[in-house]
């Protein structure tokens, strides 16, 4: 309820005052939401081409692109980091707090409703009038929201074999990201 209040208020508000000063930039958030008012199945096109053309793009830098998004980890470590993420959803370490079939519904209507604020708020200020892409959205920016897709989505698998496996991966892991991280940048900035 608060990021729809927040994101309301800077649409009524900020975004009808907000001009762009890139020289040739034809962007003008009150000229987009009316153009996205008189044509409001646009947005749903709109963020169907983004997610075709850069969601793998978004996915990569969600685990990590360094610099300007101009350097990047290694092929495979993205793929080892996504499935172990979607792995993470099997495990339940709080089996005594498993979230219900209503709450599960909240978390993944918050996911839909956040990410595609998030989508809405970098249309109406990167992205030139009536544009076919969303310009400007980082995958970074989805990262807060991972968690509430693992509580809606995750089965909740407990068996403390399964959580003292998970806990050794996720620390495997997270020291093998440290080296790759390490070795990436030194590669890009020192080598």
């Amino acid at each position: 309820v608060a990021c729809v209040v927040v994101l309301a208020a800077w649409f009524a508000v900020v975004a009808p005052r907000y001009r762009e000063t890139r020289r040739g930039s034809r962007v003008d958030p009150a000229r987009q939401l009316t153009t996205l008012r008189e044509r409001p199945a646009h947005f749903g096109s709109v963020v169907a081409k983004s997610l075709a053309t850069s969601g793998r793009r978004w996915a990569e830098q969600g685990v990590g692109v360094i610099g300007w998004l101009d350097t990047m980890l290694p092929a495979r470590f993205y793929s080892i980091a996504w499935c172990l993420l979607l792995a993470a959803t099997f495990v339940d370490p709080f089996p005594e707090r498993r979230a219900d079939p209503v709450a599960r519904s909240l978390y993944l209507g918050v996911f839909g409703v956040a990410f595609l604020g998030i989508l809405a708020g970098l249309y109406l200020t990167w992205s030139d009038v009536g544009a076919g892409t969303i310009r400007g959205v980082q995958g970074r920016y989805f990262v807060p929201l991972i968690p509430l897709l693992g509580v809606a989505l995750g089965v909740g698998i407990d068996r403390s074999w399964l959580r003292s496996a998970a806990t050794a991966v996720a620390g495997g892991f997270a020291s093998g990201a440290a080296i790759v991280t390490l070795v990436t940048v030194v590669a890009r900035y020192y080598a």
